[in-house]
């Protein structure tokens, strides 16, 4: 749920929580996640507009729906939705921060704070590493903060880090697991 202002907090989700393959054109889900993703500390966010406006936070979401880029969107019983997860193609001249090399698709995700801890963020991430599997995709690579208690979530999917640069990990994860 994005406003002008900031992200709409919402509560915990209601009934089944269920994951989905999001469309192309259902950016507010993205826009809310990679928000959650980048100001995952809490304590005083700034707007969202200015937030996603930044080039280092932007460029995982302009032209969205571009070849390879594929997102999942965590859903409970009243349709709203908590959390996304989803992966895209850089370039060596143009990309985020989890970038390995431009065959490697970086994954983002970013979960409603009242959503966490629930096994949301799990169901995402394995639901994205089916998709990529069906795309004949070998790796995944993603950024993460080492202070973020996302990083135990990655390493129990597989994740293992293969560089450290202030305070964050870049991870890579091999797709031939069944995780």
């Amino acid at each position: 749920m994005l406003y002008d202002s900031n992200v709409a907090q919402i509560g915990a989700p209601s009934g089944t929580v269920t994951i989905q393959r999001l469309r192309s054109e259902q950016m507010e889900p993205l826009r809310d996640a990679l928000y959650e993703a980048a100001f995952w500390r809490g304590g005083d966010r700034p707007v969202v507009a200015d937030a996603l406006a930044r080039p280092h936070l932007r460029v995982y979401i302009d032209g969205w729906g571009r070849p390879g880029d594929v997102a999942v969107g965590a859903r409970d019983s009243f349709g709203v939705v908590g959390g996304a997860a989803w992966f895209r193609l850089f370039t060596a001249a143009d990309h985020g921060y989890g970038f390995v090399r431009d065959d490697i698709p970086e994954v983002g995700i970013g979960v409603q704070p009242e959503w966490r801890h629930r096994g949301v963020g799990r169901s995402l991430l394995s639901s994205l590493h089916l998709e990529a599997r069906a795309l004949g995709i070998t790796q995944l690579s993603l950024s993460v903060e080492r202070d973020n208690p996302a990083l135990r979530l990655y390493e129990s999917l597989g994740y293992v880090s293969t560089t450290d640069a202030g305070g964050a990990a870049t991870m890579v994860l091999e797709l031939d697991g069944r995780r």
